[in-house]
């Protein structure tokens, strides 16, 4: 068993999990995970056992305890400076850091109108007018300003040998066709888990067994 455990939500939920274990795959670091059901009776003193806020994601690296997501990516960025977590050069790393800053806590209206689900389809869904839009509009733009200099995950592949049972529909949740889908990372992410079917952490519906 390892030192280090990284305790997430249900992977297709918990987009606050993706973050923290986007970060630890880059870093290729050994770990063991811990997958939480989200929204249960027993939820909350479940990751109360793991983490003082109850809340998901949580790293423990043996006696100590990391929580809130960004805190957990820039520990993993210390720790491994070669994974490349932060651009090198000082002014695209400043740059990253406040566009780090802005997701980690902005966008609340496109949270409450377009919540993740990995593997679901919304045809249509969040195109009325309204706050959501504008931010989502603004990721857009964020992203296809600075994707050149933030390297970062965008070409991570990642370990491709861990056994999993049924693929998901679509790597992105089908909000509309703005924002490119089929990342690796995030494949390998909404791909579940033979343990996780089994603990009932997906939604036999949205499964395509093969």
């Amino acid at each position: 068993m390892s030192q280090t455990t990284l305790i997430i939500g249900n992977r297709n939920y918990s987009s606050w999990s993706l973050r923290a274990w986007l970060a630890m795959e880059a870093t290729g670091q050994e770990y063991d995970e811990v997958v939480i059901p989200l929204n249960r009776p027993e939820t909350t003193a479940e990751i109360l056992r793991w983490s003082p806020t109850g809340r998901v994601p949580a790293l423990r690296i043996g006696d100590i305890v990391l929580w809130d997501s960004l805190a957990i990516c820039e520990h993993l960025a210390e720790t491994h400076p070669d994974a490349g977590l932060w651009p090198a050069e000082p002014v695209d790393r400043a740059a990253a850091r406040s566009v780090v800053a802005e997701m980690h806590s902005g966008f609340v209206a496109l949270r409450k109108h377009m919540p993740m689900n990995l593997r679901a389809s919304y045809p249509g869904a969040g195109r009325e007018p309204g706050q959501h839009r504008v931010e989502g509009s603004r990721i857009v733009r964020v992203l296809a300003a600075h994707q050149a200099s933030f390297r970062c995950l965008l070409d991570s592949e990642g370990p491709s040998d861990v056994p999993r049972v049924g693929e998901p529909r679509r790597a992105v949740p089908g909000y509309g066709d703005d924002v490119e889908s089929g990342h690796p990372c995030l494949d390998r992410f909404a791909r579940p888990r033979l343990e996780d079917v089994e603990a009932g952490l997906f939604d036999p519906a949205n499964l395509i067994i093969g």
